[in-house]
């Protein structure tokens, strides 16, 4: 988490969403260098109680990512095949790409 945290102090804490977000762990380390953190992931049961986060379920595809300063995508880049073309799909609706 040491070179998670240098990156992160890199940009001035603001609203992060984390794409893929799993168990939560890069969203919690998120939230606690101060950003607001939505956390998406498509299976609920994985997210962890806590109200530092606001997880949830849905499929990235259909994510507005516009409210959000810092896109998270870690944990997609090695799970899913179709993973540049659900960012690339995302970033389009935010009007960014």
């Amino acid at each position: 988490m040491r070179v998670f945290d240098r990156v992160m102090a890199l940009f001035p804490p603001g609203r992060l969403i984390d794409l893929g977000a799993g168990h939560g762990s890069f969203s919690l380390r998120a939230a606690k260098l101060g950003w607001r953190v939505a956390a998406v992931d498509a299976r609920a049961e994985r997210f962890p109680v806590t109200d530092a986060v606001s997880f949830v379920q849905t499929d990235i595809r259909t994510v507005d990512l516009q409210p959000f300063d810092l896109v998270l995508c870690l944990g997609l880049w090695y799970t899913s095949p179709w993973t540049i073309s659900a960012i690339c799909c995302a970033a389009r609706r935010a009007s960014r790409w």
